[in-house]
């Protein structure tokens, strides 16, 4: 949030290694975008990754949370579209550090 008490909120969207990125709200608590995007399914697998993030001006951008949704989830639904819905959003989750086992 900045401070002025608003955000200039957009979002970044992953699925595999395609990404999408919306248009900036400025100065808005309560955003719409009314954008759509279309994603080449590889595998029904994968989690459509969002990313809500506040643009900052002089600073790295906030991030505000994300949110994944199985593509299988879109794949079951009537109009194979995610629609209009409201969720959730939740913390960064923290990358496992993988370490190379021996090879």
């Amino acid at each position: 949030m900045d401070p002025n008490g608003l955000s200039d909120p957009y979002v970044k969207l992953q699925l595999g290694k395609q990404r999408f990125k919306t248009k900036v709200v400025k100065k808005n608590l309560n955003p719409t975008w009314g954008e759509e995007f279309s994603f080449k399914v590889e595998d029904l697998k994968e989690e459509l990754v969002i990313c809500v993030l506040d643009e900052d001006k002089y600073f790295n951008d906030d991030f505000v949370g994300q949110l994944k949704i199985p593509v299988s989830k879109v794949f079951d639904s009537e109009n194979k579209s995610l629609g209009t819905s409201w969720y959730s959003l939740k913390p960064k989750t923290k990358k496992p550090k993988n370490k190379d086992c021996g090879k």
